[in-house]
């Protein structure tokens, strides 16, 4: 098997027209698409050093670079590993902040679209790579439902996504009256409340306050506030802890080290201010 080919334009090239190009370019969201798909597999360096793409890295969906564990491997056999930080326009590196945010020492790869390797390559930086004219060199689309739906008549296509849209909402269905018959139907609404507050990055934990803190406990909440409205702090938080939590869990100590905080400052300031 040959050498995955490097994507982008030559240094010289990318020089010679980057505001031209980049006026045809997708957004940042496509180009992170087409490197989580995996359909750039190489890349060429502003000093015109070719990479291969051995491992992309994972999503970062917060705060950061865009892909964190990145496995590159140069054209001379040594590998580059770190992150990886996507713009459309090479100068947003420094535009954006990164060149003095902490979080990003770690970047070992910066990839653009477009922009000028001499004036965006400064001490520190880690190495560019720019995509100019890349949309015409990339590999197609690997996913199966891409590949299949040009071949599909707009009725057929259109009956399938119904079909799987049905499907999908019957298992969701199923999924909530198994849950209401173990749990109830308020702590079913409870949990996918919280579920759905949660997004995709923060549904674990969200799921995991509504076993802490189930909606039995979170009910006594009005009847609490005026038990404790003139009692001290420390008593605030010892029957705040017995109405939130079970005898079996962790001592306060212990229990300070996660949810805790969060829910009796919250808890403390609206007793302080009835």
């Amino acid at each position: 098997m040959g050498r995955p080919k490097a994507i982008g334009a030559s240094p010289k090239a990318a020089l010679a027209s980057p505001s031209s190009a980049a006026k045809a370019l997708p957004g940042e969201a496509a180009l992170h698409r087409l490197w989580r798909e995996r359909r750039i597999p190489a890349v060429r360096l502003a000093d015109g050093a070719a990479v291969t793409v051995v491992f992309p890295g994972w999503p970062n969906t917060g705060s950061g670079p865009d892909f964190t564990g990145a496995v590159l491997r140069r054209a001379d056999g040594r590998e580059l590993r770190g992150d990886v930080e996507m713009h459309v326009q090479a100068g947003d590196w420094c535009r954006h902040g990164h060149h003095a945010d902490a979080a990003y020492q770690a970047v070992a790869l910066h990839v653009a679209w477009s922009g000028s390797p001499a004036g965006n390559i400064t001490e520190g930086q880690p190495p560019l790579a720019l995509l100019t004219g890349a949309g015409e060199n990339l590999p197609p689309d690997p996913r199966p439902c891409v590949r299949h739906a040009p071949l599909m008549a707009e009725a057929a296509l259109g009956a399938a996504l119904d079909a799987e849209g049905d499907r999908r909402l019957e298992a969701k269905a199923s999924a909530f009256a198994a849950s209401i018959a173990a749990d109830g139907s308020e702590q079913t609404l409870y949990a996918a409340i919280l579920a759905a507050l949660g997004y995709s990055s923060n549904q674990r934990p969200f799921a995991e306050l509504t076993q802490r803190l189930p909606w039995d406990r979170v009910r006594r909440t009005p009847l609490l506030l005026r038990r404790t409205r003139r009692a001290s702090p420390w008593k605030r938080f010892s029957w705040a802890r017995q109405a939130f939590f079970p005898p079996s869990a962790a001592s306060p100590a212990q229990t300070a080290q996660t949810m805790t905080p969060a829910i009796l400052t919250a808890l403390g300031r609206g007793m302080a201010g009835s």
